[in-house]
């Protein structure tokens, strides 16, 4: 799982080598359906990379088959820059009038640093067992 949770060095000499991470920083459950048959995890980690921070997250929808969980799809997100950063959030809720089984989630990449900053925020459901982005139309 180390290469899943890679990032490219950025310097000049180990320039595009891939610098595994030292261990995982966060795991956060983002969505559970009710049946406990799939599930939405986000994981993150930042990688040593020398010439600048790097962070990684991975979406992992996991899901249920004869009592043993298994991933049924990825995403994954790499930033790098001084400010860099990588968040997911859940962004329906079940409630409100609608029962959502699996809210859509949000993941936004913070790039760069130093007067070149950007965000880039990407929203993903599931369908048929696959992670699908949703663009605008």
């Amino acid at each position: 799982m180390g290469k899943l949770f890679s990032a490219p060095e950025m310097g000049e000499y180990a320039r595009g080598k891939m610098v595994a991470p030292l261990g995982i920083e966060s795991c956060e459950l983002l969505s559970l359906d009710p049946q406990l048959t799939q599930a939405l995890v986000w994981v993150t980690t930042s990688p040593p990379t020398e010439a600048t921070k790097s962070h990684v997250g991975v979406l992992l929808l996991l899901v249920k088959k004869k009592g043993i969980w298994h991933i049924a799809d990825l995403k994954k997100f790499t930033a790098t820059g001084r400010d860099s950063g990588v968040e997911a959030r859940a962004t329906g809720y079940h409630g409100a009038g609608i029962d959502l089984i699996s809210p859509p989630v949000t993941i936004t990449e913070f790039q760069g640093g130093r007067g070149f900053s950007c965000e880039i925020s990407a929203t993903y459901n599931i369908s048929d067992r696959k992670l699908v982005r949703r663009d605008l139309e």
